[in-house]
């Protein structure tokens, strides 16, 4: 999407509540972090509280969405899929030594981001698979 800017608008939001999808924004924020080798989950739990902070400084509720039902005739099977095989490719790459840049998501990182949320008020909900 970054490289569609037609697809961005840049809004002020103030004393608002937000519906965020969780899982977008845990890759999103996990990717920022160092992560040729693994496990960054104190310094994630950081980046997680941070993000929430700014949001509640501006008077925004947010409100976290976690995955999505889904069935295997579902559009989204097609991308659970690849995202899996795009994770099986950084894997190896990063077990080779390659790609300074590469970036996995731990196992725990989803748990832990649902953990940081529970521990900091946000409200959350998690869908069933």
């Amino acid at each position: 999407m970054d490289s569609v800017s037609k697809l961005w608008e840049t809004i002020e939001l103030r004393d608002t509540r937000l519906v965020v999808d969780g899982s977008c924004l845990m890759y999103y924020l996990y990717s920022g972090l160092d992560c040729r080798f693994g496990g960054q989950y104190n310094e994630f739990e950081s980046v997680i509280v941070s993000f929430f902070s700014a949001l509640r400084d501006g008077g925004i509720e947010p409100f976290v969405v976690m995955d999505g039902a889904y069935d295997a005739s579902n559009k989204k099977m097609v991308t659970y899929q690849s995202r899996c095989e795009e994770a099986i490719r950084t894997a190896h790459e990063l077990a080779k030594g390659y790609g300074d840049k590469t970036c996995l998501l731990p196992l725990l990182a989803k748990i832990t981001f649902i953990q940081v949320l529970s521990k900091t008020g946000i409200k959350f909900a998690v869908c069933d698979w």
